[in-house]
């Protein structure tokens, strides 16, 4: 099966990629700007500029990264950065050994739910990246089919977590990890994700009882 690598950024994907990077800056001094009115209509008016240059040529769904040969090998020697292109997503690098991965990231005022602490949906959403990738760097593809959160404390925000997975068992189509987030070395939330391959993918002569 051939599994996905990353080239080497193009000229447009390095524009891209730094494009978003503001936008999350933009997004985050929006949300968080004490100017008077005057002031922020202004930013508005430069903002509502740059929306109609970048509206000019639009494509129908977000920028990737392509993938091609040899991305589960690279992805052993270097971070994988998510979502390089998407500026609604938590970016994150991704440092995969065998079968775990990790990733450090500090929430900011951009991620709060209940006041001062990280909201409960992105912490889900940072866990099924980190493993949906962990699953993928192994040469399988698959999609999420369940994953089950116990959330056992709360997230400061502005203090470092590290994000964590680790696969726990493959069968058949059917790949197990678990997943936690941890901050001042303790657990905040566990999680346990079922990934499946496509049908397609399944090994040759596997039988209906490893079907779901």
């Amino acid at each position: 099966m051939s599994v996905p690598t990353l080239p080497a950024p193009s000229d447009r994907h390095a524009a891209l990629a730094g494009l978003v990077e503001t936008t999350r800056e933009l997004m985050l001094a929006a949300g968080t700007t004490d100017l008077q009115p005057d002031r922020i209509r202004e930013a508005e008016r430069l903002l509502a500029e740059a929306t109609r240059i970048l509206g000019e040529r639009r494509r129908p769904r977000i920028n990737r990264p392509a993938f091609g040969a040899g991305w589960a090998d690279q992805s052993r020697d270097e971070p994988i950065h998510l979502a390089p292109y998407n500026p609604l997503c938590i970016p994150l690098a991704v440092i995969i050994e065998g079968s775990r991965a990790s990733a450090v990231l500090t929430p900011e005022a951009l991620h709060e739910g209940p006041p001062d602490h990280f909201h409960g949906g992105f912490s889900a959403a940072i866990l099924d990246q980190v493993l949906g990738y962990l699953v993928f760097a192994q040469g399988t593809p698959a999609v999420t089919a369940r994953l089950d959160l116990v959330y056992l404390k709360g997230i400061r925000l502005d203090e470092p977590i590290e994000v964590v997975g680790e696969i726990t068992s493959v069968a058949g189509r059917k790949i197990h990890a678990d997943g936690w987030i941890t901050q001042y070395g303790e657990r905040a939330i566990e999680a346990r994700g079922l990934f499946m391959r496509p049908r397609l993918s399944a090994p040759a002569g596997q039988d209906e009882e490893s079907r779901p």
